[in-house]
């Protein structure tokens, strides 16, 4: 079985030199299969790739873990060094989404050159998820997640107008688990449909409890103490060795995970990875 390779090209930090932004990828290395989770922002990811050693134009598979700007920016940049590339996305990725943060109301959607670039990519190029879906013998992608809990929303005041009548509960928000030989790592975007319930619809997938890691956004970033204080309960129910909180979780939401947690819980940044 061989060794994978996580490392972040662009979050909200960084180190080495790299570029940082308000947006997430995360590139991983299985065998011969080489795969990015989302692509930032901007053209950051170009930048960090090459910095990284990282040859984006033999990444194999893209998945986009919905259709936010600040996961798609890169998309435009990467289809034309790779127009041969597999991509793994809900067709909710298309659509236009606004956020409102009183009174500033904010297009929040993938942006129009992303779209472009995504609507004349070939057509057996694109994988439409709308279930649990194997991309490898390892790699497995959630597909939408089913909402239980009470206490966990989408993270934000997110609509599908501009004049913020109709909710946007991000239906596509997706995340991407890989099988070794330590556990489960669970790779998130920006995990709105909330972690305890993808953790819930990963586990009862696979019938397996044991993860090794978690890694990627929680957009906890607006939660108040007492969704902290479930989410922090609803992670002990799980056996997990290890957090790296990236993007859109929050300073706060970080610190409150690292005092509460019995486990360590790191701090994401552009270049950071994880091998098992």
């Amino acid at each position: 079985m061989s060794e994978i390779q996580l490392t972040i090209i662009v979050d909200n930090l960084s180190e080495r030199n790299l570029g940082c932004e308000h947006g997430y990828c995360l590139h991983i290395k299985d065998g011969a299969t080489s795969l990015l989770l989302d692509t930032g922002q901007s053209n950051i990811l170009v930048d960090n790739a090459r910095h990284l050693g990282i040859d984006l134009t033999s990444v194999n598979h893209l998945v986009l873990s919905h259709g936010h700007y600040d996961h798609t920016g890169g998309l435009s940049s990467l289809l034309e060094m790779n127009p041969e590339i597999l991509i793994h996305l809900h067709h909710d990725c298309e659509l236009q989404r606004f956020s409102r943060d009183i009174p500033k109301i904010k297009m929040v959607g993938i942006g129009k050159e992303a779209l472009h670039a995504l609507q004349n990519h070939p057509a057996d190029k694109l994988h439409w998820i709308d279930k649990p879906t194997a991309i490898t013998d390892r790699i497995q992608l959630t597909g939408p997640v089913p909402r239980k809990t009470r206490f966990e929303t989408t993270g934000g005041d997110f609509y599908l107008d501009h004049v913020c009548s109709k909710t946007d509960l991000i239906h596509d928000d997706q995340s991407l688990v890989i099988e070794t030989g330590e556990g489960l790592v669970v790779c998130l975007g920006c995990c709105h449909s909330g972690i305890i319930n993808t953790l819930d619809y990963i586990t009862h997938i696979y019938g397996k409890s044991k993860i090794a890691a978690i890694i990627g956004g929680m957009h906890l970033v607006n939660s108040d103490i007492n969704r902290l204080e479930q989410t922090v309960a609803g992670l002990k129910q799980y056996d997990i060795e290890r957090i790296v909180a990236c993007h859109c979780t929050g300073d706060e939401a970080i610190r409150y995970l690292q005092n509460s947690m019995d486990i360590p819980v790191k701090i994401g940044h552009s270049g950071f990875s994880l091998r098992f």
